[in-house]
């Protein structure tokens, strides 16, 4: 017996024509928005990473009493140094990109040049400008900004003839670290000079007490440092109290009666 098929057509030329001319079509519409969403997708991801990159640069300030310098292996190297994040990926965003950390020249002085900070003896005075700011391109390498302190105001400011602006595909993750910086007044009753250290590092001398009242030492150090206090006699006295800087602190060598002693005042 002969089995009867049904009848089988192609699709005509002109039918195939007509259906890539729709494709086409679909694909002018639906590629730019599509190009567009993993653009958007990419900018929300970069603003989250550089706001934790951030995070992580404040958090090896506070544990080491260090400031990184300027360049690129320096301070991409304090950031995975102390969190979770691979060296490679604190250096460049998910585009391949180079991002930059750029701190305020004035930072520590009006009228001067950042390059790192050691914390060793504190600082004399507050510090006049201490910001950062972390930017990161979705369209090119940011590389080492200059130490200018007008670019650094404008580019912080969003002033309209800023080197860098920050848009959709340029991001800027802005830092005050005022908050981190406290306040270490030290008073010494004592007619002898006694002592404090910062992290460890050597005794540093408290003056003595004089005729006009005690010896005092007035210092600005980083939160989470820890303050060592010694007795008499200089350089070589006891450790008599060890204090984590978390607010301003205030202490005096003052005699109760009859021993000398670290005491709030």
């Amino acid at each position: 017996m002969r089995i009867q098929r049904p009848n089988q057509r192609g699709f005509t030329l002109m039918e195939l024509i007509a259906v890539m001319a729709i494709m086409a079509i679909l694909s002018a519409v639906l590629a730019p928005s599509l190009i567009d969403a993993i653009d958007d997708a990419y900018a929300a991801a970069e603003t989250e990473n550089i706001a934790t990159l951030a995070d992580d640069l404040e958090r090896h300030i506070r544990i080491t009493g260090t400031l990184p310098g300027r360049s690129l292996a320096e301070w991409s190297a304090a950031i995975a140094g102390t969190s979770s994040t691979p060296l490679a990926d604190v250096q460049r965003n998910q585009r391949g990109y180079t991002r930059s950390v750029y701190f305020d020249p004035n930072f520590f002085v009006s009228g001067g040049s950042f390059n790192g900070y050691v914390q060793t003896t504190g600082l004399a005075a507050a510090p006049f400008s201490p910001r950062f700011m972390l930017i990161s391109s979705l369209r090119g390498n940011v590389g080492v900004l200059p130490n200018d302190a007008v670019q650094f105001d404008d580019i912080w400011n969003r002033a309209s003839g800023a080197t860098l602006v920050e848009s959709d595909s340029l991001k800027i993750e802005r830092r005050n670290l005022r908050g981190l910086f406290h306040r270490l007044l030290l008073a010494n009753q004592n007619p002898a000079q006694v002592a404090f250290s910062l992290n460890g590092s050597g005794q540093l001398a408290v003056p003595a007490a004089t005729a006009g009242g005690d010896g005092l030492v007035s210092r600005y150090v980083l939160e989470g440092s820890e303050v060592a206090v010694y007795g008499t006699p200089f350089p070589t006295g006891g450790l008599l109290s060890a204090t984590l800087v978390q607010g301003d602190i205030s202490l005096r060598y003052a005699d109760d009666g009859g021993v000398f002693e670290w005491v709030t005042p």
